[in-house]
């Protein structure tokens, strides 16, 4: 799994505030003890210098407490949707049912798509021709603000007036079948449609539109 440098400083800082609230903990077990019981002379020693100087080790675990809520708890939800929450998108433009130009710009917005593994991939479904055509290339994704945009994508011709097209967003892992079956398609300059999309494709998003 890649993840951008952002992501990664957020990792990192959660982590810290886990270790700060782990070492809190620790303190707060060994205060919790009975001195006469220690065994070790280095646990006495360090909860003697505690008890020296309480104030110092209340702003500690101040300082402690603040990074656990303002650095772990943001960082934690991003490791969990990394880790369990499955991609998703969304279709901002254009929207369902709407009439648009043969050839037009598609954007959205996208969550936990995995960087340098995933793509996100248009295809075009003809009512007419009962046929899938994919575009050319994949979307942009812009990870960091977690966006989507296909330019110029040929939704038909402008002798299609009037006709019925479905948009569809499909998810593409890069080492996959549907990824080879895409770029073969792509490559054959005499590929006019599929009657059906690769088996295990995963269609995230779909929208009907016309051509004006």
């Amino acid at each position: 799994m890649k993840l951008a440098s952002s992501e990664i400083t957020q990792i990192i800082v959660a982590i810290i505030g886990l270790l700060g609230l782990i070492s809190q903990s620790i303190i707060a077990y060994l205060l919790s003890k009975d001195s006469n019981t220690d065994s070790k002379p280095k646990i006495k020693q360090f909860k003697q210098r505690i008890k020296k100087n309480p104030q110092k080790y209340k702003w500690i675990n101040l300082i402690i407490a603040i990074t656990f809520i303002f650095f772990f708890l943001p960082g934690s939800h991003l490791i969990y949707n990394r880790l369990f929450v499955e991609p998703s998108v969304s279709i901002i433009s254009p929207h369902d049912m709407q009439s648009v130009n043969d050839i037009i710009d598609i954007e959205g917005k996208c969550r936990n798509i995995r960087k340098q593994e995933q793509l996100i991939w248009i295809t075009i479904y003809s009512y007419t021709d009962e046929k899938y055509f994919f575009h050319k290339s994949s979307a942009t994704i812009d990870y960091e603000n977690d966006k989507w945009k296909n330019i110029k994508t040929v939704i038909g011709t402008p002798y299609d007036l009037g006709k019925k097209f479905e948009i569809l967003v499909i998810l593409v892992d890069i080492n996959s079948d549907t990824f080879f079956e895409i770029k073969k398609y792509n490559e054959n300059p005499n590929s006019h449609g599929l009657d059906k999309l690769p088996d295990k494709c995963c269609v995230l998003k779909k929208i009907s539109v016309f051509i004006n």
